[in-house]
């Protein structure tokens, strides 16, 4: 077996990204659970939107990006390891959940950082969140 080069995996990685494509418009955009995806995506950010502390928003923010870069770090390598994957996705060209990645993984997570300033409840609060996220 001779070893692929750079072109083989090129060609096999366009053939995957046309394959998921084709699969996303064929069996995912525009069903109920693309819309379940969309609205659990938006809606966390306009509840969020209300009870923010607007006095502290880019600090929460902050913290809220730097908690998304982490997340899809994760997604993606667990993605690309093939420990897990997603059936249906709200976008075809992100092989990850971005509904939950981007969505209520760090709203959740904002809310506790703003509500629990302290960090014994920080932590505790996050415990709760992970046990019955999990």
């Amino acid at each position: 077996m001779t070893t692929p080069t750079y072109e083989d995996i090129k060609i096999i990685h366009e053939k995957l990204v046309s394959m998921r494509l084709e699969y996303w418009l064929e069996h995912n955009v525009f069903t109920f659970q693309w819309w379940l995806l969309l609205t659990i995506l938006v809606v966390p950010w306009l509840v969020w939107w209300l009870f923010v502390d607007k006095k502290n928003i880019s600090r929460i923010l902050l913290f809220g990006c730097l908690l998304m870069i982490l997340v899809l770090i994760m997604d993606d390598l667990g993605v690309e390891l093939q420990l897990w994957s997603y059936r249906y996705q709200l976008v075809s060209i992100l092989p990850r959940l971005i509904s939950i990645d981007q969505g209520i993984i760090i709203i959740f997570h904002m809310a506790i950082y703003q509500f629990f300033p302290k960090w014994k409840s920080f932590l505790i609060a996050n415990i709760v969140m992970a046990i019955v996220f999990s």
